[in-house]
């Protein structure tokens, strides 16, 4: 963050709070994404579970917020927004309507409201952090593939019989480039010295609160190494999901044929796959920068990873959960 350095004690408890906020809104997508997964039967213990969780998710921001009244200045600021992000995303994530309804939410609608709250969230944000920074990079990518994602639904729902082949084609070049753009920034972002060494200063800040020791000093390696690692698998997943959007339009515009076909189907089921992964490390990576900082949390159900399929639900269709 631009304002780190100047007082530790802030820096840190902002880190804190950032986490806890973060891993609030992690926690609701997480249901969400479960709660809206086709061939999901959930069962009332589940659902229990899952309520439980987003009321967890909500303690927590209720909790930061309590706590945020110590900080000051642009720590105040930055945290004010972030607070008002992670509320307005546990609101999109309505708990109630989630696990009550019958029939799915319009796909479209729901995305396109998460998407125009991340780039309300971003321009407030984005003053604040150091542009070189991996999260500046994300929200970058991020907004890239949110526009592809939202085109891509437009495009699927505005398809008929009279579009000339032609027509469909060229729209799917458009969009593959779309996606193609993210992937690319995604790749620089994972060979990005600055990045890097941006990331390793806020680490440093993040893990201050171990005593100087033999001991401390090999935790605070292992500490680096796990969250560098944990950091680059959620860039790498992201960067193959744009690279699935991509090929989806490639494949499109290579072969017309290719909407009548079931890899039609299995491709664009695989985006699911990887948000679901994306979401099990985004709550990984919160909760291990807590541990750094020796925060306790109770331990936080990841939903999400019951819709990566396996083999068995290959062959039967379905989970029961």
């Amino acid at each position: 963050m631009k304002f780190f350095g100047k007082d530790l004690d802030q820096d840190r408890l902002f880190l804190e709070l950032r986490a806890k906020y973060y891993l609030a809104l992690w926690i609701a997508s997480d249901i969400e994404n479960f709660a809206c997964a086709e061939d999901i039967k959930i069962g009332s213990l589940t659902k229990q579970r899952a309520y439980d969780q987003f009321l967890l998710a909500v303690d927590l921001t209720m909790e930061a917020d309590d706590i945020k009244q110590f900080t000051k200045g642009d720590h105040k600021k930055c945290l004010n927004e972030i607070s008002k992000h992670a509320k307005a995303m546990l609101e999109l994530f309505n708990i109630d309507g989630l696990l009550k309804r019958t029939e799915k939410e319009d796909t479209f609608d729901s995305f396109t409201a998460v998407s125009d709250q991340n780039k309300n969230f971003y321009k407030a944000y984005k003053k604040f952090i150091n542009e070189d920074c991996y999260e500046n990079k994300i929200f970058l990518a991020t907004s890239q593939f949110e526009v592809g994602f939202i085109e891509t639904l437009n495009f699927l729902a505005n398809m008929n019989e009279s579009i000339n082949p032609a027509q469909i084609a060229k729209q799917a070049k458009i969009q593959k480039e779309i996606f193609s753009k993210a992937e690319d920034f995604l790749a620089l972002t994972l060979n990005s010295e600055k990045s890097y060494e941006v990331f390793v200063s806020e680490f440093e800040i993040l893990a201050g609160r171990l005593k100087p020791s033999k001991a401390n000093s090999g935790l605070k390696k292992y500490y680096l190494h796990q969250i560098v690692n944990s950091t680059a698998t959620y860039i790498k997943t992201f960067k193959e999901m744009c690279f699935v959007g991509k090929l989806f339009h490639q494949n499109i515009e290579d072969d017309i044929e290719f909407l009548a076909s079931t890899e039609f189907n299995f491709i664009f089921a695989q985006l699911d796959q990887y948000q679901a992964l994306l979401t099990r490390y985004a709550i990984e990576n919160c909760l291990m920068e807590l541990k750094i900082l020796q925060v306790d949390m109770p331990h936080i159900e990841i939903f999400s990873g019951r819709l990566i399929k396996d083999p068995v639900y290959e062959v039967i269709g379905q989970s029961f959960v």
